[in-house]
């Protein structure tokens, strides 16, 4: 088993319930439950090792036994085994929030595993603008936050970018910086549209659209860089059970 970063180490307890998963046992609600929340961090390939099974009292055959002591797979703890064979650097637990421990039953925890993109300067966005486009199309409520969205310079490209993603149909859309002409350029695309200027929206240095209060779209360099390609740029959806706004 060589190093990968789609590796990954389990607490105890989770390697417990993932083998009985794998296996097709049956299993009871929070064993279910357990599994769910595990399979939304999961990837890839199970790192263990020989003292794991020992500890766990779960069989271990011959073949894998043998593998795994080739490998140099015997005696770690997990702590030893998620920082010499994982590139993320984590166990993935039940339990625990102190680190290297990725709690995945805790609504605490703050190492997530979200949906992202990554685009490097000179890169189209249209994928970007299509899937943000998707993810906005039921929405009754749009919440951006861009400080720098009315900048002279910008202003009029970012609402471009805007009018791609937003779905022509009834929509409260709050913004944290636009001008009068910004906002009369919205109506007029669409009489079903209601943008206004909430001069409530700041303290942050991130950009932001949030739909509904349910998801949240992280923009790490705002509509500017979503709608040029003379710089990097990334995007993360998260959901959220309510907004930061």
């Amino acid at each position: 088993m060589s190093k990968g970063k789609y590796q990954v180490v389990l607490d105890d307890e989770l390697f417990k319930d993932y083998h009985k998963f794998k296996k097709g046992e049956k299993l009871e609600k929070d064993e279910v439950e357990r599994i769910k929340c595990l399979l939304h961090y999961f990837k890839g390939e199970l790192i263990t090792n020989i003292a794991q099974y020992e500890r766990t009292g779960l069989p271990l055959d011959i073949a894998l036994k043998k593998k795994l002591a080739q490998s140099g797979l015997k005696k770690q703890s997990n702590e030893e085994l998620a920082q010499s064979h994982t590139t993320y650097k984590v166990i993935l637990c039940c339990g625990r929030c102190d680190f290297p421990y990725v709690n995945v039953t805790s609504s605490e925890e703050k190492i997530e595993n979200n949906l992202s993109s990554f685009y490097d300067i000179a890169e189209k966005r249209d994928k970007a603008i299509k899937h943000l486009k998707a993810l906005c199309i039921g929405a009754k409520k749009i919440v951006v936050y861009d400080k720098y969205f009315a900048e002279p310079d910008k202003e009029a490209r970012n609402i471009g970018t805007l009018i791609k993603i937003l779905p022509q149909k009834k929509l409260t859309i709050l913004l944290s910086a636009i001008t009068p002409n910004g906002i009369q350029t919205l109506k007029d695309t669409c009489v079903d549209w209601e943008p206004q200027l909430d001069s409530t929206l700041k303290g942050r240095h991130d950009r932001y659209v949030i739909v509904d209060d349910k998801l949240e779209i992280v923009l790490s360099s705002g509509f500017d860089h979503l709608s040029a390609d003379s710089s990097d740029f990334m995007y993360v959806v998260r959901v959220t059970d309510k907004s930061r706004f």
